[in-house]
């Protein structure tokens, strides 16, 4: 009961959040539209879906780590491994479903490895997914002789084309990312599962107590972590139809962002998809707005990097002024 009682206290508070994050979004907006013509037209608004298509499944997923008191940086390593994988394995011959199979299935085996290392081995989460950051990575490099590989078979690009509405096509990516966010939702407020993933990010020891296997809760987090981060990876090599072990470095940063600017703590416990989902905007429309601008990556990079220190800051901030 309690606990119940604290999570309508945290959702309060979440909304009053996002209703702040969608007032800076709209500043963005506003502002990079004055400052870029092209900013507001049409085909740079599907530009910035497309890229947030990318970040947003992995943020989900990372949403639900950070909120369950981890956290999986492998993410970044999986969304390239994975599109190399579905690459090679296509340009080899194989059905375009067998490859799709082949790089959910490496998100699979990277989160069952994380989760196990952490519950079983009791390694910290961000040694942990550090460390198979590096092994994906490794592998992906392997795999591909450390050189980018590209395809450019027109129906392997299916999840970047759209269906026409009102003239104006919409990439399908956009509509399975708003599909994904409404399941995580759903998980997160209204099942058995999403309760404990709040619980045990909440007070780990009191979750035990109650009789919640915290293990086997941990590990089917960070396997549904590795399976978003590989769909991710689907995404990437739909739209660019190519992908190297490297192309996604700088990735965790704007993952990491996304869910700690939508007031997701830290320290676990506090979080919902819906500030997520808004963080997510934000980088997108802040990556774009700033290209057009002709600020240089290095700029870029700053910028977000402040972000992520503010974010967390604001939300370190929010749990003194709750205790």
């Amino acid at each position: 009961m309690k606990y119940r009682e604290e999570k309508r206290n945290n959702l309060k508070k979440l909304d009053f959040s996002s209703l702040g994050l969608m007032i800076v979004l709209v500043i963005f907006i506003v502002v990079f539209s004055i400052t870029s013509p092209i900013f507001i037209k049409f085909s740079n608004i599907i530009t910035i879906l497309l890229s947030i298509s990318v970040l947003g499944v992995a943020v989900a997923a990372q949403n639900i780590v950070v909120i369950s008191g981890g956290i999986d940086l492998s993410q970044e390593s999986i969304i390239s491994a994975s599109a190399l994988v579905l690459i090679l394995l296509n340009k080899s011959g194989f059905p375009l479903g067998v490859s799709i199979v082949a790089g959910i299935i490496l998100g699979v085996v990277t989160g069952l490895l994380n989760g196990i290392l952490i519950t079983k081995a009791k390694i910290n989460p961000l040694i942990t997914t550090l460390a198979t950051l590096g092994l994906v990575r490794g592998f992906a490099a392997l795999i591909s002789n450390g050189v980018a590989v590209g395809i450019y078979r027109d129906d392997f690009s299916f999840l970047a084309r759209g269906f026409t509405i009102y003239n104006k096509s919409v990439p399908l990516c956009v509509i399975v990312l708003i599909v994904i966010f409404l399941i995580t939702n759903f998980i997160l407020a209204h099942t058995i599962f999403g309760r404990r993933i709040y619980a045990i990010g909440g007070n780990s020891q009191a979750s035990m107590f109650a009789g919640i296997n915290i293990d086997r809760n941990k590990i089917i987090i960070y396997i549904i972590s590795g399976v978003f981060a590989a769909f991710s990876g689907i995404i990437f090599a739909s739209i660019g139809k190519m992908s190297s072990a490297y192309v996604t470095n700088g990735y965790n940063i704007n993952i990491l962002t996304a869910v700690f600017l939508g007031g997701t703590a830290l320290a676990g416990g506090r979080g919902r998809i819906l500030g997520a989902a808004v963080g997510v905007l934000i980088i997108g429309v802040l990556n774009n707005g700033l290209q057009l601008m002709g600020l240089s990556a290095n700029l870029k990079n700053i910028i977000i990097g402040l972000a992520l220190i503010l974010s967390v800051a604001l939300n370190q901030v929010r749990i003194k002024n709750k205790y």
